[in-house]
Order: C-alpha cells, then structure tokens, then sequence
C-alpha cells in the first residue's frame, strides 16, 4: 500500500459558470460547480508521504481551467 495525493484548485465567485460538473477528458480533470466556488480537481499521485507536493500540478489545472474559462483569474486556493 502507498499514499495518493490529490490536486485540486479553487476559485471563488458568486456564480459558477457552469451548473454541473464539466470534465475536460483532453486535459484529464474536472470543473465542480460549488456553493460561492468552482473547484478544478482530478489528477492524483501515488508517492509516500514524505514526498513534497508539485507545484506543477496546480499549474496544469490552472491551465485547464483557463482553457476552459479564458477570464478566470488566479485560483483562491489550492
């Protein structure tokens, strides 16, 4: 057995753009509609628990979600 860590980014916002979760299969995540947020999340690593975050995967969602929304911005949080 081994560790898995999960990626997401959120942006904060009134309204999403969208009213259902939105899954860019060419970029392999998800865009999760959420009460005052939307969420970019879907990609995972297995690694140990020592292992540092990646800060590349946060840029990957960043750039999907810019792909799929161009006036985004920066995420709130990751």
């Amino acid at each position: 057995m081994d560790t898995e860590r999960g990626y997401h980014i959120e942006y904060d916002m009134d309204a999403a753009p969208i009213r259902r979760v939105v899954c860019s299969v060419s970029r392999g995540f998800y865009a999760v509609p959420m009460h005052g947020r939307m969420r970019m999340a879907g990609t995972v690593e297995l690694g140990s628990l020592k292992l540092p975050p990646d800060p590349n995967r946060h840029k990957m969602l960043e750039r999907g979600a810019r792909s799929l929304f161009p006036n985004i911005g920066s995420p709130d949080r990751t």
